[in-house]
């Protein structure tokens, strides 16, 4: 089996690394040619301790792929992470209603 993440921010990157990790097959879905092309050279989007070692990991191993493609996800299960803060920087499960 094959994951694909779509949403490659802070929870879809962590998780994306994560899932490849454990030797599981994981394409990260990014929503432009240079996100996928940072992430592919093992650029995290952000900082988070431990995520640019287990992108390179992944990315060794080839476990952990980047593409913007919406095609290479077509027979793989997506998982979908939204972050949803409202103004006040509180969660909110509006989004989901």
């Amino acid at each position: 089996m094959t994951v694909c993440v779509y949403g490659l921010w802070h929870l879809g990157t962590v998780t994306a690394a994560c899932l490849a990790s454990r030797g599981i097959a994981t394409v990260g879905l990014a929503e432009t040619s240079e996100a996928a092309a940072e992430l592919k050279a093992g650029k995290a989007p952000l900082f988070e301790p431990g995520l640019s070692a287990l992108l390179a990991q992944g990315l060794q191993a080839g476990t952990l792929s980047f593409n913007n493609d919406i095609a290479a996800g077509k027979h793989v299960f997506e998982l979908t992470v939204s972050d949803n803060k409202n103004n006040d920087a509180h969660y909110s499960a509006d989004f989901y209603r």
